[in-house]
């Protein structure tokens, strides 16, 4: 990953609508990882699930629609970008982005607003020259 101002990790979940099963996370998970690799300054990885309990199954749904990506400040612009275009591509597609303690949801809203949502959000995780080391 270049080094392009701060870092960032952010918590990607997807949705996939009530009838996923935990294979359909997993290869969407995986599709997505692949494109988010595409971006500049980025990196991405499944986020480590918590272990699997007694009688329980090893993979769990969301668990594996669950990704750790780390970015630069400028990649984060392309990156909501790319989620939001992703959660498009399906009716029942969503998706959860999680910058610190700050969350964003896409899911079954117009370009329009969710221009306005992404906006916002990057208003308000927007690194200030202060911030950086």
């Amino acid at each position: 990953m270049e080094n392009a101002g701060s870092s960032k990790l952010l918590t990607v979940q997807i949705g996939l609508g009530p009838d996923a099963e935990a294979e359909d996370f997993d290869a969407a998970a995986l599709a997505l990882r692949r494109e988010l690799l595409e971006l500049d300054a980025v990196d991405a990885r499944r986020a480590p699930g918590p272990p699997a309990r007694d009688g329980a199954r090893a993979l769990d749904g969301p668990l594996l629609g669950a990704l750790l990506v780390t970015a630069s400040d400028g990649a984060i612009p392309a990156i909501l970008q790319l989620l939001g275009a992703w959660a498009r591509r399906g009716p029942e597609r969503s998706v959860k982005l999680k910058l610190g303690d700050d969350a964003i949801e896409v899911t079954g809203v117009t370009d329009a607003t969710q221009r306005e949502l992404i906006d916002a959000f990057l208003a308000r995780n927007r690194s200030h020259p202060s911030d950086r080391r």
